[in-house]
């Protein structure tokens, strides 16, 4: 085989040996063309192969363009088009996800501040409401206080006895103020079960009871303020005995006493009548209500 090679070779090296070479050739199934065929063929391959290689190419370029919305500049090259939008959008997808991040941070932040809104919020709104519940405490209290005051005014002390009094005063205030409710402008005081106390006449007690004997034993022997207003001999009058145990402080109390009072003589009293008018007008004097 070598050695027809070389023959070959030889003959055509000589024109005029050309035809045998070409007969050679034939004889062993040899296809000869000329160089224009071989130029026509390498054509049409690279044709070919540019034509399937550009249809990718082109795919690629449509698809970047179509996703990333970024087109191809001139006669742009895909490589070179690769090359220069791959590192922009690595840099933009870095910056996304440091954002991302910082807003996942930044969420958490904002929680934990509207969790920490909310309790002030919340803290804010109890003081409100503790101040509003300490006002209105006070007001009561100024309340109940006003009527205690009244009560012991009526009492006649030994006179003298300041130094212990005074103390003994503000602590029996106190003790109302923490052990009475204000109905209806009264004191009412009440046991743990809520039923209110009462006393020997089954009557709700009042604070005057109550003050007449936390101090019974610094009263005075003389007490004009609990009822007995002494006539010039020496005696109450007959209407200011039974008002000594209801001790009216106003003018509802000193009504219902004063007709009590005739009830029990078996007595009409008339409401305007003169009996009456002179009743509730004594009545008014002793207990000043």
């Amino acid at each position: 085989m070598a050695e027809e090679k070389k023959g070959i070779e030889e003959l055509l090296q000589d024109s005029e040996n050309l035809q045998k070479a070409i007969n050679i050739i034939k004889d062993k199934d040899y296809v000869v063309n000329t160089k224009e065929d071989y130029s026509k063929m390498d054509e049409t391959i690279r044709k070919e192969i540019g034509s399937h290689f550009g249809s990718k190419l082109n795919s690629i370029d449509q698809a970047l363009s179509q996703h990333l919305g970024i087109e191809k500049e001139g006669n742009e090259g895909t490589d070179a088009f690769i090359t220069r939008v791959v590192p922009a959008l690595k840099k933009e997808l870095d910056t996304l996800k440091s954002q991302r991040d910082e807003g996942l941070t930044g969420a958490e932040g904002l929680k934990a501040e509207n969790v920490s809104l909310l309790e002030k919020l919340n803290l804010a709104q109890k003081e409100k409401e503790d101040l509003e519940t300490n006002f209105k405490t006070t007001l009561v209290n100024k309340d109940k206080e006003y009527l205690v005051n009244k009560a012991l005014s009526k009492l006649d002390f030994k006179e003298g006895i300041e130094t212990i009094l005074n103390p003994a005063k503000e602590s029996f205030i106190k003790s109302v103020l923490e052990s009475s409710t204000l109905e209806d402008n009264k004191l009412v005081f009440k046991d743990s079960e809520g039923v209110t106390k009462r006393n020997d006449k089954n009557e709700p007690v009042t604070v005057f009871e109550l003050a007449n004997k936390q101090f019974e034993s610094v009263l005075s022997n003389v007490n004009k303020k609990q009822g007995f207003d002494n006539k010039p001999n020496g005696t109450s009058s007959s209407l200011l005995q039974f008002a000594a145990s209801r001790k009216p402080t106003n003018f509802g109390e000193a009504d219902a006493t004063l007709k009590a009072y005739y009830e029990q003589k078996g007595e009409r009293l008339i409401n305007g009548s003169k009996e009456y008018l002179k009743g509730i007008k004594e009545l008014k004097n002793t207990y000043n209500f």
